[in-house]
């Protein structure tokens, strides 16, 4: 429901820079703050992680699958703006996301979620997808983190377990534009 919902809003020009963020809460499971806060700096694409200096637990490297990586690398940059979700106005991030999550849940016929919701999916989809309570801890920033200063090592298992989650929820966002679109053909 919730990627028919996602689809219907970008095709009715809801706010392309709030649906980016849905879609990266969506697909890492990151806290809304993190990624509203989230440095263009801080993203390292080809070590896929991203590598948050200050977070509910401090400094974290944290891993990004590929499909969350393609909605961040996605977005438009703002001169002068280091945010990868930019405000509209200033150089701060963008922090409308919720009214936007408000709108997209209306359209799918879904009440009660709010963006810490889509954190849990993120969890919820990882441990149907077998992984440990231990790992989805550590892919959700729970679990105790050292970061060295070079923020150079992610543990590959992790890695591998975060893209496993991050493609069966795109899938998942895929199914639900299909609907959609099989839907609009029909009528």
């Amino acid at each position: 429901m919730l990627g028919k919902a996602l689809a219907y809003a970008e095709q009715n020009h809801e706010n392309a820079v709030a649906l980016g963020v849905l879609q990266t809460l969506l697909l890492t499971g990151y806290r809304r703050e993190e990624a509203q806060a989230m440095q263009r700096a801080w993203v390292n694409a080809r070590g896929g992680f991203v590598s948050f200096p200050d977070t509910k637990g401090g400094a974290q490297v944290r891993a990004i699958g590929p499909a969350a990586l393609k909605v961040v690398q996605g977005q438009a940059e703002i001169v002068g703006n280091p945010h990868v979700f930019p405000s509209e106005a200033g150089s701060g991030p963008y922090t409308a996301v919720s009214s936007c999550l408000d709108r997209v849940c209306k359209l799918a016929g879904i009440s009660r979620v709010t963006p810490h919701t889509l954190r849990h999916t993120f969890g919820s989809i990882a441990g149907e997808l077998g992984f440990s309570e231990l790992t989805i801890r550590a892919m959700l920033g729970h679990a105790s983190h050292n970061v060295t200063q070079d923020y150079i090592h992610i543990d590959e298992a992790l890695k591998l377990a975060v893209q496993r989650t991050s493609d069966e929820i795109a899938r998942l966002l895929v199914v639900g534009a299909a609907r959609l679109q099989t839907m609009q053909q029909a009528a």
